[in-house]
């Protein structure tokens, strides 16, 4: 066979096999076409969702996805609940600690209280003035305040007119007398000390019985004045009330004779220290009280 017998053979053959490509895809586009076609009719008709076969095909799909989605979403539902636990239990923590702080507080409050009670207590047991001196015990007062400046010399009490304090009651500290009420609100009052210079208490010597008054002149030591005797009271001598003004009842002790001379007069050492009371009696002289309901019948007549 010569070389172009060959040659002509080699272009019939590339020729033949160039045409069964062609068929082959001129096949191939027919049927992806076909497919095409095919397959948009389908999703037209799955896609009507009155239709039977749409409804079957979602049915079909819920039963296959819905246990997947619940498996997957379990993990995540008890982090949540995790969380709202975690949330829960740091709020009853919080709480706790409220509670906490709030117990103490009122163990703090408790603890003032009976201290408290228990200086009542040993102001009522100190029952140290005579025990014959004609006079109530109104109400036990603690000294909450002071009033006034360097020329008065008072003190606020925790009890008032819902007590039963009256103006003009005594104050009376470890048995002295140490100031005398001057005004009553509902709940407070204030008294001034036997050393106010406002303070007039008429008093009388307990050996001799003469009488006096005690005035007050804003120091530590007040004067015995005006006595209704000329005998000089001797130094050392106690003074106490005399119950003339019939607010104060007699007996309770005031002080004794500190000093006696020409240019001071007759001065008091008070038996009291002002700087250190703290929890008082108020008293009511029972003598008032007699007085008082005397002057009732007599209005009533």
């Amino acid at each position: 066979m010569t070389g172009d017998e060959r040659g002509t053979k080699m272009d019939k053959l590339s020729k033949s096999k160039s045409m069964k490509m062609q068929a082959v895809k001129r096949t191939l586009r027919k049927f992806f076409l076909g497919a095409f076609i095919i397959f948009s009719f389908m999703l037209i008709f799955i896609g009507n969702p009155d239709s039977a076969t749409m409804q079957k095909t979602q049915g079909v799909v819920l039963n296959a996805v819905a246990p997947v989605a619940d498996a997957m979403g379990y993990p995540f539902r008890k982090l949540a609940e995790f969380v709202e636990y975690t949330k829960h239990f740091m709020r009853i923590d919080e709480e706790n600690r409220r509670l906490l702080l709030r117990i103490e507080e009122m163990n703090e409050q408790i603890a003032i209280l009976n201290a408290e009670n228990a200086e009542l207590e040993k102001v009522r047991l100190a029952a140290n003035y005579v025990s014959d001196v004609p006079a109530s015990v109104v109400a036990i007062a603690k000294v909450v305040g002071r009033s006034g400046g360097g020329f008065s010399h008072s003190y606020i009490l925790n009890a008032g007119r819902r007590s039963g304090v009256e103006k003009y009651q005594g104050v009376v500290a470890e048995g002295n007398l140490v100031g005398q009420i001057v005004g009553a609100g509902d709940e407070y009052s204030r008294m001034i000390l036997i050393t106010d210079a406002n303070s007039r208490i008429p008093v009388m010597m307990a050996s001799s019985g003469v009488r006096a008054f005690l005035s007050g002149n804003n120091s530590t030591h007040p004067k015995v004045v005006h006595f209704e005797s000329p005998v000089a009271p001797e130094i050392g001598e106690v003074v106490m009330t005399s119950g003339m003004d019939g607010n104060l009842p007699a007996g309770i002790p005031i002080g004794v004779i500190g000093a006696v001379s020409e240019e001071d007069g007759v001065v008091l050492q008070p038996f009291s220290k002002p700087a250190t009371v703290y929890m008082v009696k108020i008293i009511k002289s029972n003598e008032a009280i007699k007085i008082a309901e005397f002057k009732r019948e007599e209005e009533g007549k």
